[in-house]
């Protein structure tokens, strides 16, 4: 029996409960863990699959519920179209200043929803990336006179402005002008296509 005083122990390496998280391993220095939010939308594109069966349209849909233990029962965002709920703004995400600060008449998202096209005062789109908020290009539309409405078609191909003189121009998704033509005597206030894209309205003071 060792009636003596107790062996001395060595130091913890490091990386041990005294010294904290390891920061090397095999002499790398080692990354500091980020969390990254993400969207998983397996379970609602499961549930969509399974029960658009039997599902008429949109009449069939069940009301999104306050509470959490309904998440399992959620769909697709593309599902809730016509659902007022989703349509509540919760959350401010960004604000962006134009490149010339000027009144912003009107704005038209894409179909696809990746980018937005902005018309100013001035007569300018400035197309916006949808994503990032950040401008990815200007482009002097209607020659200083101040643009009034937007509106892209349903298949994406086509852009249609109106400006205060009320002159209409035709827009490929390029941005390329395909044709000019006076409409209305004053300032044109709307424009709508049909599900068909074969034709559009316009509205004027």
């Amino acid at each position: 029996m060792y009636d003596g005083p107790p062996p001395s122990l060595p130091p913890p390496p490091p990386g041990g409960p005294m010294w904290g998280p390891a920061t090397q391993f095999d002499g790398r220095r080692m990354r500091k863990p980020v969390q990254r939010k993400a969207v998983d939308y397996a379970v609602p594109c499961c549930r969509y699959f399974l029960t658009r069966s039997y599902q008429r349209d949109f009449r069939d849909h069940d009301a999104i519920m306050p509470n959490p233990f309904f998440s399992r029962d959620m769909l697709p965002p593309s599902e809730y179209a016509r659902d007022p709920i989703s349509c509540v703004t919760t959350k401010f995400v960004k604000a962006s200043i134009n490149h010339n600060r000027c009144p912003i008449n009107t704005i038209a998202w894409t179909p696809e929803g990746r980018r937005l096209v902005t018309g100013a005062h001035t007569g300018e789109f400035t197309l916006w990336n949808g994503l990032t908020f950040n401008f990815e290009s200007i482009l002097q539309a209607h020659d200083g006179v101040a643009v009034r409405a937007l509106a892209w078609s349903n298949s994406g191909i086509w852009l249609v402005s109106a400006d205060d003189k009320g002159i209409i121009k035709y827009w490929q998704s390029s941005m390329n002008n395909v044709k000019v033509f006076p409409a209305h005597k004053e300032a044109v206030r709307d424009l709508s296509f049909p599900p068909t894209d074969e034709k559009f309205a316009s509205c004027s003071d």
